[in-house]
């Protein structure tokens, strides 16, 4: 999984995209335009001709013809990786964004883009995209954005993240591990996952993922027996053994500590080992109670807004378990109601959430308990509010009266 930051190019450049290869055209000019004699540098000058295998004079001022604006994004990023490869662009723009749910099916912005751009991403960032500038690095991430993502990483892939952030705490804590240590979990998660849910495979297609989930595991034993890394100096894209980890780095769970040996050596950090000795017990507690596809749904309408408040806000928010939700997201509500006429509750919430525990108030609703408020509310006072079941039978769509 590349750098989570690219979904934010990817948003933007969405607007006149009809699909993947239109979006991935407009990402790759866009990125890999050059970023004509900005000021350079020597440690820049040296690392980008080191990295990207380019060599830049700089001039008597002390300027030099300039890398790409993926270049600039990359250096500034504490971790110094994840570039975006010709093909991986391809990759990129055809997977990430739908599948994290900033796009729909035919790359429009859905709620959490227009939260994503909009609303959690810094106005020098943008403004520094749109003119082709360095600026500040869509790379780095704040706290908004870290929250948006795990949310939306979770929702998609909780059911495999979860288990194997939790096997990487267990196996090595906050000491160091090789991208091949991580890769050799992989195995076990999979097969764990399917097995899991093997009693759920009603459909075709639930049958072929559970049936590729060991095939994965599968390959990726017999890549790492044949060192499959070791041979040739192509992509690695086929290499499964090799997992992408940035997802990890960008939402402060995971940092590179490279040695002199090789750069792709990692840990969890502190957040890390403690968001997954929290959040896994947590899952396994649904899993044991509840039907297995339903496990993950649960943990984050009851638990998200604590795991995020431990992780980001060192746990001194507090838990809201009655109050008033039409004052509690009317903030929210003002600013978000401006991109859309009715706005589902739980983007709402989440930007209310956040307004809360970065202020003095510092409290936090879960998605379960607004969802009984949101009832008790219309049911005292339909003239407060209004809210619907959306298209998707996912979520409530919800409008403020007064």
């Amino acid at each position: 999984m590349q750098r989570l930051g690219f979904c934010k190019a990817a948003v933007l450049l969405s607007s006149s995209a009809a699909n993947s290869e239109e979006l991935t055209r407009r990402m790759r000019d866009k990125l890999e335009s050059s970023v004509a004699r900005a000021p350079l540098s020597a440690d820049l000058v040296e690392w980008l001709s080191k990295k990207r295998n380019r060599a830049r004079k700089p001039t008597e001022k002390g300027e030099a013809e300039a890398g790409s604006l993926q270049d600039f994004y990359v250096w500034q990023h504490p971790s110094q990786t994840g570039w975006l490869s010709r093909d991986g662009f391809n990759e990129y723009a055809e997977y990430l964004p739908r599948r994290l749910g900033f796009l729909d099916d035919v790359f429009r912005r859905t709620e959490a883009g227009d939260l994503l751009v909009d609303v959690f991403m810094p106005e020098e960032q943008r403004q520094a995209f749109e003119r082709d500038e360095p600026g500040s690095s869509i790379l780095v991430l704040n706290t908004r954005e870290r929250v948006l993502f795990l949310y939306q990483l979770l929702a998609a892939d909780g059911d495999f993240l979860l288990p194997f952030v939790h096997t990487l705490a267990g196996r090595f804590g906050t000491a160091p591990f090789g991208y091949l240590d991580a890769g050799r979990i992989l195995p076990e998660v999979c097969r764990d996952t399917a097995r899991r849910f093997s009693s759920y495979g009603y459909t075709a297609q639930d049958r072929e993922a559970l049936r590729q989930l060991e095939s994965t595991a599968d390959k990726i034993e017999q890549q790492i027996v044949d060192s499959i890394e070791t041979i040739g100096a192509g992509s690695r894209r086929e290499q499964t053994s090799i997992p992408r980890l940035e997802w990890l780095i960008d939402l402060g769970l995971a940092e590179r500590r490279p040695t002199d040996e090789s750069t792709r050596v990692f840990a969890l950090t502190e957040a890390g080992v403690q968001f997954a000795g929290q959040a896994y017990p947590l899952y396994e507690g649904y899993l044991s109670s509840l039907y297995a596809d339903r496990a993950l749904t649960s943990m984050l309408d009851r638990n998200f807004c604590d795991l995020v408040n431990q992780l980001y806000f060192g746990g001194m928010g507090t838990a809201l378990v009655e109050g008033d939700l039409v004052e509690f997201v009317r903030r929210a509500y003002a600013t978000l109601s401006k991109l859309r006429g009715y706005y589902l509750l739980r983007p709402l919430l989440l930007v209310s959430n956040l307004n809360a525990l970065e202020s003095d108030v510092s409290q936090f609703m879960e998605y379960a308990v607004a969802v009984d408020a949101l009832e008790r509310t219309y049911q005292a006072g339909p003239e407060r509010l209004s809210y619907s079941i959306d298209r998707f039978a996912t979520d409530y769509q919800v409008r403020l009266l007064d």
